[in-house]
């Protein structure tokens, strides 16, 4: 029987995760992420992607710890360094603000700033 969805991905990553743990790890180059099956990500989700049995050298390019790897239907899929016992790589995801509602932030913002001028004149 074959494993589906977050069972999928669950199992890819464990597999990854058994072969490549207990030394030192070094990271470079590119880190590509593709969603399999019709997988949905949701916010909250976290995947173990390299358990680090040492020390834990470099980044993926373009990367730096909190960087955001891809967005996935308005979810961001982000990277940390130190997941797991603190020296793991770690993927996990969370809600990406749309660009409408950030301006909308902003334009809020600066109407609030605006009154509290006119109010002290």
């Amino acid at each position: 029987m074959r494993p589906c969805g977050h069972d999928l991905l669950a199992a890819i990553v464990n597999d990854l995760i058994d072969f490549i743990a207990k030394r030192h790890q070094e990271l470079a180059g590119a880190l590509d992420v593709y969603l399999i099956d019709s997988f949905e990500l949701l916010a909250g989700m976290s995947f173990d992607i390299l358990n680090v049995g040492g020390h834990l050298m470099g980044e993926y390019d373009g990367l730096p710890d909190g960087g955001l790897v891809e967005t996935f239907s308005r979810m961001g899929l982000f990277i940390t360094y130190a997941g797991g016992d603190g020296n793991d790589v770690t993927l996990y995801s969370q809600a990406v603000p749309e660009p409408a509602a950030i301006l909308l932030a902003l334009f809020g913002l600066a109407l609030l700033l605006r009154s509290r001028r006119r109010s002290d004149a």
